[in-house]
C-alpha cells in the first residue's frame, strides 16, 4: 500500500490484516513457528 501511495495511486481505507491471539491456552499450536 505505501509503494502504491507513493507512486500517486489510491489504495483500499481498510486493509485487513488476519491475527490470532497467542493465550497460555492457545500457545502450543504456534510454539513451532517461533523457535
Amino acid at each position: 500500500a505505501l509503494v502504491k501511495l507513493k507512486k500517486g495511486e489510491t489504495v483500499e481505507p481498510i486493509i485487513n490484516i488476519p491475527v490470532t491471539i497467542v493465550t497460555k491456552d492457545n500457545v502450543d499450536k504456534y510454539r513451532a513457528m517461533f523457535q
